[in-house]
């Protein structure tokens, strides 16, 4: 059902945590179908929640903590699956502190946080309402160089800002960094 080097840790008898070692973006796994096939065969009832990719393996105790409160944060809400991404607006409806705020900042924003012009043309396109022509002009640049930063965000994040979930995800990142 899963790649090769993915492991389960149990937490308890009936909740564990699954990690898939190394870069699996080309093993798409459809959570929906794994949960489909564990209801109709074990009779269970399965929530999942899939955290990010974690390229930093220094700090990997501390963001197993940190998805570890993710989910408890966000189980009473109800959903099969649930991705990190589309996590974060349920998070902010939480006390959380400087230090989670960081830990959300470095999970979504790690491969761009130094390029703070690419953030920028980020969040003017959010503001615009994603609209590229009206953010081109807001930054007084040609729709097309606009078009292909938001682009470029997308390939290294892997966050897709022109979808709801990871646009407003990334707003609300974007916002919570001003603040510091």
């Amino acid at each position: 059902m899963f790649p090769p080097g993915t492991s389960i840790l149990w937490e308890n008898n009936h909740e564990g945590i699954i990690i898939q070692e190394g870069n699996h973006s080309e093993d798409f796994i459809s959570y929906s179908e794994v949960i489909e096939v564990l209801t109709t065969d074990f009779y269970m009832n399965i929530k999942l929640f899939v955290g990010p990719i974690i390229n930093n393996q220094k700090k990997a105790p501390e963001f197993y903590h940190w998805i570890k409160k993710c989910y408890h944060l966000t189980k009473r809400h109800n959903y099969d699956v649930l991705h990190y991404i589309e996590a974060i607006p349920y998070l902010f409806l939480h006390d959380i502190t400087d230090e989670e705020q960081n830990m959300i900042s470095d999970s979504l924003l790690s491969d761009v946080k130094e390029d703070e012009e690419l953030l920028k043309t980020v969040r003017v396109f959010l503001e615009s309402n994603s609209n590229t022509t009206l953010a081109a002009k807001k930054m007084y640049m040609h729709r097309n160089s606009l078009q292909y930063r938001v682009d470029k965000f997308i390939e290294k994040t892997g966050i897709d800002v022109k979808q709801f979930e990871g646009a407003i995800a990334i707003y609300l990142c974007l916002i919570m960094r001003t603040k510091w």
